[in-house]
């Protein structure tokens, strides 16, 4: 494989987007508003295509052989590799478009915003990562003056003024919540080498995935065993030798054992899943730091989306960043200027009942 520059810009264009906020159906509009062909040469992108470029391992140098088998030889028919035969993973097959940390932030935000359930249609990186101390729900992005030369961008808890709960949290101009991470980040970049050093002493003790994998590698036997077995019972069924009665008792029984080991094989898989996330999260976060030889000096999306976890906001105008690796910082924040008067006018409400 060789790298194709002119179609390589589009990639990298699609993982910025969605680290930057835009859902995949946006992305797909985008491209389709700007007449870029889909990489079936076709005029209109679809959210599909944009999910299958962010998740495909090959865009970060990668291939996974035999993700695919051919069933019949005479026809041609190929199916999905369900467990049937082993895959393999190749790392540095061929150059790569995108640098690994990036994808695997990608996969990281693919999990948040499904974990994060209805938030997950990002508009913006702050989407689903503003969260309120008091109710822990979701801070949400308002215009206000829309249209208007005054138009402002504000974000409040979604549940501010719902259901008789007035989230005694602020409301925060989105300049305010950019500088306010410029600052703290900036903060940390005269800390990158103590925390560096404390990583290389403990990363690879919390993020040791040896267990998990000797694990994973018996239930692929016993699975590969129980196929077997499986197998061969049909076969004598078919050709009625032996009770009936007892080789539908020995199907059900090997049936349900395997079904539990595939069960349990998802459990592992995802501790598995949990400990790389964590390394990259890491790993990606030093790396952001590292790269940084001078301070921000405007809000950067991507640095954000490297760096943070969530940022909540308290009631006393102070916020907190909770980064990847889990350090936290507080530091104050000018609240939007409406926050007070809609809160006089609701305690004057209250005061009336």
């Amino acid at each position: 494989m060789e790298i194709v520059e002119e179609e390589a810009v589009i990639v990298r264009r699609i993982y910025a987007e969605f680290l930057a906020g835009k859902t995949t159906y946006d992305i797909a509009a985008r491209l389709t508003e700007d007449g870029i062909p889909t990489p079936a040469k076709k005029t209109v992108w679809h959210a599909s295509t944009v999910d299958s470029i962010l998740h495909n391992e090959k865009y970060k140098g990668d291939a996974i052989l035999q993700k695919r088998f051919t069933v019949d030889f005479l026809s041609k028919k190929t199916k999905k590799n369900e467990g049937e035969y082993p895959q393999y993973y190749i790392e540095n097959n061929h150059p790569a478009i995108i640098r690994p940390e990036v994808f695997e932030m990608v996969q990281e935000e693919f999990r948040r915003r499904q974990a994060a359930g209805g938030h997950a249609q990002c508009k913006t990186p702050f989407s689903g990562r503003i969260v309120c101390a008091d109710c822990g729900g979701f801070y949400g992005r308002k215009v206000w003056h829309s249209g208007s030369k005054y138009a402002k961008v504000h974000w409040h808890c979604n549940n501010k003024f719902q259901k008789r709960h007035y989230c005694s949290t602020p409301t925060l101009k989105e300049e305010s919540i950019g500088e306010c991470f410029v600052a703290v980040f900036n903060s940390l970049l005269a800390r990158k080498t103590e925390l560096a050093e404390n990583y290389a002493l403990c990363l690879s003790a919390i993020t040791d995935t040896s267990a998990h994998e000797s694990r994973l590698d018996a239930i692929n036997r016993e699975c590969g065993d129980l196929s077997t077995l499986i197998n061969a019972l049909l076969q004598q069924g078919s050709k009625q030798n032996g009770s009936m009665q007892e080789i539908n008792q020995r199907y059900e029984e090997y049936v349900a054992r395997y079904d539990a080991l595939q069960q349990e094989k998802q459990g592992v898989s995802a501790q598995i899943a949990l400990c790389h996330a964590k390394r990259v999260q890491v790993g990606a976060f030093l790396a952001e730091l590292e790269k940084r030889k001078t301070p921000l000096t405007e809000f950067d999306p991507l640095v954000w989306q490297a760096t943070i976890n969530y940022m909540k906001v308290n009631p006393d105008c102070t916020v907190t960043f909770v980064f990847r690796d889990g350090t936290e910082l507080t530091r104050s924040i000018e609240p939007g200027v409406r926050q007070y008067k809609k809160r006089k006018r609701v305690e004057e409400h209250t005061d009336g009942k």
